[in-house]
């Protein structure tokens, strides 16, 4: 899981990137501190009021294949 955060007063610009940082690595191995619910990964994440998050997520294969990012969810922390 990659996320972003950033304060909510800091608007980004039209067209910018949001500049992801690695969070979390998900191994169906080791799904500490992660619960499975429904055959869904749940990842608790602390936020701070008044902080703008972006999340996203890649999947890859042991053999070194990489999935296109999924969708950028991005919340603001009241």
């Amino acid at each position: 899981m990659y996320g972003s955060d950033a304060l909510d007063l800091d608007t980004p610009c039209p067209g910018c990137p949001i500049l992801f940082s690695e969070r979390l690595d998900v191994r169906l191995t080791d799904l500490e501190p992660m619960e499975v619910n429904d055959g869904r990964v749940v990842c608790h994440v602390k936020v701070t009021p008044g902080h703008r998050y972006a999340f996203k997520v890649a999947a890859y294969h042991k053999s070194g294949g990489v999935s296109e990012d999924s969708n950028i969810v991005q919340v603001t922390a009241e």
